[in-house]
């Protein structure tokens, strides 16, 4: 799932990444080049033979959330909270592990990626 390109939320993402207000000329900038990353991106997969086999589903999101999100096997996750002004490579992070005995930070992560995953459009 990636942020859709041509969406509203990528200004967003970016005026907070770099700490600027949205109207800034630099997160105008930034958001052209982010564009730009996430076509080439989704261009790259849609080549792999995995895409052409129907084994790889590319969606777009267009919405601004303040936090980076891996989940694997359903059961484990890795959350980098985005502090803003900064890069999410210098994000804290967070590992979560699903507990089958009770609810957890793990599920509240896992039921935003299934709704966002369910509004999301195909790429």
């Amino acid at each position: 799932m990636l942020m859709n390109p041509e969406g509203k939320a990528i200004i967003e993402q970016e005026s907070h990444k770099l700490g600027l207000p949205s109207g800034d000329v630099v997160v105008a900038n930034e958001v052209e080049i982010a564009r730009g990353i996430i076509r080439t991106t989704i261009l790259q997969l849609k080549g792999l033979e995995l895409y052409q086999k129907q084994k790889l589903k590319i969606r777009l999101y267009d919405e601004f959330i303040p936090w980076w999100l891996y989940v694997f096997d359903n059961r484990k996750a890795y959350v980098g909270i985005l502090e803003k002004g900064k890069s999410g490579r210098e994000s804290p992070v967070l590992i979560l592990k699903k507990n089958d005995q009770y609810a957890s930070a793990f599920d509240a992560f896992e039921m935003t990626w299934e709704r966002m995953w369910g509004q999301a459009k195909d790429a």
